[in-house]
């Protein structure tokens, strides 16, 4: 990972976006507005998706001045919020007749123990259940051609992520660990790219995990406690990213790359525009069927209509 840190990234050569339209969470600010900015250098219709309209608007103005692209919009979405999912869905369906990229980048860290208004814990719901919902439910819409893709932003610490089936789904707050709950969140999202890979595997969608890599964010600090280790992390962070940590536009390359490229394999994860070792879980198939099938029954949704 470390030497990584160090590689300038790039795109593919020759890519041209036009038509396209693609969806970013988290698109407001970090990585997923690197992220929408690649896309609209790429003469994408670039949808970015926040819960705040403010950022939102600055948001889009910063991408259409830097890239000189005007097709840039955002819908507001709460992923804390199925309901907000859905309504995001509904308003993208108004909007446009397909997507073809979506990158669910939005993430969180919690560090204490908190529930969203749908009763679930909030690590669980913004960075799992949230983004598997609204996949789902834009499954419809997207174009059953190989350069349609549907990117999970991940992270190698899903490499130290434990997943007991259903423990780790209902977690007791009394069974929760701050060091641990993230990874074993990012872990999700890798399970997930396996399960809806083989969903999809009688059309030409790619779905692929993408780590960004250590990235200048606010991830980490944005929720966390006032305690002592709440300062010290977030100290921490401060030293290990001024003297590591990928500037934006650099942590977005590899979202971005598994979304364009021609040589991505679908189930895949990738690390520095590159394939990359992924915990060895996700090739469990039995696993993966029987975390999404439990994920479903949290989301309270069917997803007969979708995979027929």
């Amino acid at each position: 990972m470390i030497i990584n840190q160090f590689k300038t990234l790039s795109l593919p050569p020759n890519k041209d976006l036009e038509g396209k339209v693609s969806i970013v969470t988290g698109g407001s600010e970090g990585i997923g507005l690197g992220t929408a900015i690649l896309l609209a250098k790429l003469k994408s219709r670039v949808i970015i998706a926040s819960r705040s309209a403010q950022k939102c608007e600055k948001a889009v103005i910063e991408i259409k001045q830097k890239t000189g692209n005007n097709n840039v919009e955002y819908i507001t979405l709460d992923l804390s919020s199925f309901a907000s999912v859905r309504n995001f869905v509904r308003q993208v369906k108004e909007n446009t007749d397909k997507v073809d990229v979506v990158i669910n980048n939005a993430g969180c860290v919690y560090h204490t123990y908190e529930t969203t208004g749908d009763g679930i814990e909030k690590n669980l719901q913004i960075n799992h259940l949230a983004p598997l919902l609204l996949t789902l439910l834009l499954v419809p819409i997207i174009p059953k051609s190989a350069s349609s893709r549907i990117i999970f932003v991940s992270s190698n610490l899903h490499l130290s992520g434990k997943i007991i089936i259903p423990d780790t789904l209902n977690l007791a707050k009394d069974k929760f660990n701050r060091a641990q709950r993230y990874n074993d969140t990012k872990l999700m999202n890798v399970l997930t790219v396996k399960e809806l890979s083989k969903k999809l595997s009688q059309t030409a969608i790619i779905v692929a995990a993408a780590d960004p890599g250590f990235t200048k964010s606010n991830l980490g600090a944005a929720n966390n406690s006032d305690d002592f280790w709440g300062k010290l992390e977030v100290f921490l962070i401060g030293i290990f990213s001024s003297l590591l940590a990928r500037n934006e536009e650099q942590g977005a390359m590899t979202s971005v790359y598994t979304a364009i490229a021609d040589d991505i394999s679908k189930g895949g994860y990738y690390d520095a525009c590159a394939p990359a070792k992924y915990h060895p879980i996700a090739d469990d198939e039995q696993f993966c069927d029987e975390f999404y099938k439990q994920s479903l029954e949290l989301i309270g949704f069917d997803d007969k209509e979708i995979f027929q």
